[in-house]
């Protein structure tokens, strides 16, 4: 899985001027004033698990031919590899103790162990080897402070949703936005695809208030700005259609039935119990069937 560890990341405030007269740097991104900032240790972690994999095919991810002059700055993280040194000095007496442990390892898991109150201490199924990619790189952020956009408002109710239904690296990043980043919106952001080549996302027209658009209306409420979207915008364009229409459709018709099954069980005047019917007689509509007498 790939994740962005937020644990390390700090943020300062970038400078301009020579050296002695330096101030806090300042931007004007769209025709907003934007204080830039400058995040450090930013770090895309990636896992990957192997241990399901014969030995013969584990091969490390090949590398493009200027990997090594473009890619960003990354760390590997394995286990490391035996040199030869420690080949030589491997004994009988290691290589058997190394066997007693991966079968002590692979033995299965019994159901005392897994069903006991104290923590286990191995894996249930295959000791994990995880292979960890870590690519560290800076990244600019320009933030403004008086932005139409609020994170508060228009980002963490998205994010709070994504952490409560989805994986907890929402949380983190829920955590992250909340308590460290810095006031303001993030009007623009750059960050570091390769050593040359940068990635640049800016925010503009927010509400259309730059340029019209269609089926956009700005409102002014206050000092507040909002957009009100037509309901044209969601409209189906032609040419396109309902991809398993039908199947939904009778999946709504199997719950419909089931519904009518189950309502039709709690409603019987007969007590007894041989007297219910199965699930096809009631979507059919057709009376319990009469129970046979035991032979």
């Amino acid at each position: 899985g790939n994740y962005l560890d937020t644990d390390k990341i700090c943020f300062e405030r970038n400078k301009s001027g020579i050296w002695g007269w330096r101030q806090d740097k300042t931007e004007n991104v769209n025709g907003y004033e934007c204080k830039v900032f400058g995040a450090n240790n930013v770090e895309l972690v990636s896992m990957t698990r192997s241990e399901h994999l014969p030995r013969g095919e584990r091969r490390p991810e090949p590398r493009a031919p200027l990997a090594g002059l473009l890619a960003i700055a990354d760390r590997d993280h394995d286990d490391p590899p035996t040199t030869p040194t420690e080949t030589q000095e491997d004994s009988p007496r290691s290589s058997r103790s190394k066997e007693s442990k991966e079968e002590l390892e692979l033995e299965p898991v019994t159901w005392e162990q897994y069903f006991s109150e104290s923590p286990l201490e191995r894996d249930i199924g295959r000791p994990k080897e995880i292979a960890t990619k870590v690519q560290k790189f800076k990244a600019t952020l320009w933030l403004c402070e008086d932005y139409p956009l609020e994170l508060q408002e228009q980002i963490m109710p998205i994010l709070d949703l994504m952490a409560a239904i989805s994986s907890p690296h929402f949380a983190k990043l829920k955590d992250f936005v909340q308590m460290q980043l810095p006031a303001g919106f993030p009007v623009k952001i750059e960050i570091p695809l390769f050593h040359v080549l940068n990635a640049r996302i800016t925010f503009g027209n927010i509400f259309a208030t730059d340029t019209p658009v269609q089926h956009i209306e700005c409102i002014q409420e206050g000092d507040r700005l909002s957009c009100v979207v037509d309901d044209a915008c969601f409209a189906i364009g032609r040419g396109y259609r309902a991809a398993g229409g039908a199947d939904a459709r009778v999946c709504a018709d199997d719950e419909e039935g089931l519904l009518q099954y189950a309502i039709q069980q709690s409603l019987m005047e007969a007590g007894t119990h041989d007297d219910q019917v199965d699930v096809w007689e009631a979507l059919r509509g057709a009376r319990p069937s009469t129970p046979q007498p035991r032979r």
